[in-house]
């Protein structure tokens, strides 16, 4: 006889950002929910993510900018880093987010399966030993730290997102293995408290998603701050030294081999969507090349019962783009809506120090779509509030179409470019899209805003 399954009105599979939310919301409406997750709720962005991490990089902004008060007039005598209560404080905001997680959750609506989900069927899941039975389905798996298979790696001991709060104390010297933004960003975190960095990238240049002249700028920012960093350097063996570690690395152009030593080592390398364990094809679903789920423009999976959001389409990797798609693919699901998402249109961050920002085509995009484009640039020095604050390094990049006056993409490097770039966002998401918007606003004086006011076309 075969096995009857549960029926739900939604089956959601992961409990990060997005799948909380979208169990939340159908709860509202009164529908029959399961949620499947057989790790912490709230996902990589509250337990080993976004949270932990911008709570270390306040800390450690605080720490610099203790040291550089003297210039204002102020003198603050020998202050020092407590590491371990830095950290616990950092995992007092974890904590703090799981609680209002456990609250949120006593739902009769809700019924949460703490197991691996695994497709059965076009519209039916195992959980653990439950079969589960819904005609929609939301997947929002998240995604998990891309492995490198570097030599000894595996017999040294090294942190990622996922143990960094395992660290007792501050290391004076750290290895950062990768380039991109994560990695860059636990550089700035520990060059701030003092720890001598040193960044290791395998491609041309860090920082990946940037144009060449945006990631050199910030580069040059990055080694007057005391970051050491190598680009088109493989690492090809890791290895433990008594209490230090070795990263043997090999320069791809003149295959030179240099061994840098450190107390530790950080890996940070890139993220894949979390599938493997779904058994996608018996419910019709399409991978992609990338190894994310393929989505339509609605977020519409292969199978039509089935909509994938965030990490694990592999497309926009940002907790706020996870949300706003989840909001998108209900709508969809359930009300036989027809919401676009429009990657295009998410704003990102760095959380370095300056901070980047960015939303829409970089340069390199416009050129490989062949868009009649232009650049303009402003320094943020123009800005005078900069110079008040002593920040004044960086710059703002805007990508406009000659023809239409449109405002195609941005990138911010600067103090409070995190803040900035929405109102980048909200030009591009108006019926006005366009430079001429943007010059027309009025920006308060002074304020780093008027940045924009500084804007010139380069090229």
């Amino acid at each position: 006889m075969a096995e009857k399954p549960a029926h739900f009105d939604i089956i959601i599979i992961g409990g990060g950002t997005a799948g909380l939310k979208a169990a939340l919301d159908c709860t509202k409406r009164k529908l029959k929910v399961a949620m499947i997750d057989p790790g912490m709720l709230g996902g990589t962005c509250l337990n080993t993510g976004c949270i932990p991490s911008k709570a270390m990089l306040h800390a450690s902004h605080l720490y610099k900018q203790l040291h550089s008060l003297d210039q204002f007039g102020i003198s603050v005598e020998n202050p020092k880093v407590d590491f371990p209560k830095l950290m616990r404080r950092v995992q007092g905001m974890v904590d703090y987010g799981q609680q209002h997680i456990k609250f949120s959750i006593k739902n009769s609506y809700l019924t949460i399966f703490k197991e691996k989900a695994c497709f059965e069927g076009k519209t039916t899941v195992r959980a653990g030993k439950e079969l589960l039975a819904s005609e929609n389905i939301l997947l929002c798996t998240g995604s998990r730290n891309r492995a490198l298979p570097i030599k000894g790696l595996e017999n040294t001991r090294y942190y990622t997102n996922e143990n960094m709060m395992l660290m007792k104390t501050l290391p004076k010297s750290v290895i950062l293995i990768g380039g991109g933004y994560i990695s860059m960003e636990y550089a700035t975190f520990f060059n701030e408290l003092g720890s001598k960095v040193t960044v290791v990238e395998s491609m041309p240049q860090i920082l990946g998603m940037l144009d060449e002249d945006v990631a050199d700028g910030y580069m040059e920012i990055c080694v007057k701050g005391g970051i050491t960093v190598r680009t088109s350097a493989k690492v090809i063996e890791a290895r433990e030294k008594g209490s230090h570690k070795e990263v043997v690395v090999e320069e791809q152009n003149t295959k030179k081999v240099e061994t840098f030593q450190a107390e530790e080592i950080v890996v940070a390398v890139g993220r894949v969507a979390n599938t493997e364990t779904l058994n996608l094809e018996a419910a019709g679903i399409n991978i992609a090349p990338h190894g994310g789920i393929v989505v339509n423009e609605f977020m519409q999976t292969s199978n039509p019962r089935v909509f994938a959001v965030g990490d694990v389409t592999g497309e926009a990797m940002f907790a706020h783009s996870a949300t706003r798609e989840a909001h998108i693919a209900l709508a969809n699901m359930l009300d036989n809506k027809k919401l676009k998402a429009n990657n295009a249109l998410v704003p990102w961050v760095a959380f370095t120090d300056p901070p980047i920002s960015g939303i829409g085509a970089s340069e390199k995009e416009a050129k490989e779509k062949k868009l009649p484009y232009s650049v303009w640039k402003a320094n943020f020095a123009r800005a005078g509030r900069t110079r008040i604050m002593e920040e004044s390094s960086g710059f703002a990049k805007l990508i406009v179409n000659r023809k239409t006056n449109r405002i195609e993409g941005a990138v911010l490097v600067g103090t409070r470019s995190d803040d900035l770039i929405h109102e980048i966002a909200a030009i591009m998401n108006s019926a006005s899209p366009t430079l001429e918007t943007l010059q027309k606003t009025i920006h308060v004086h002074p304020t780093v805003s008027e940045v924009f006011e500084a804007l010139r076309e380069v090229s």
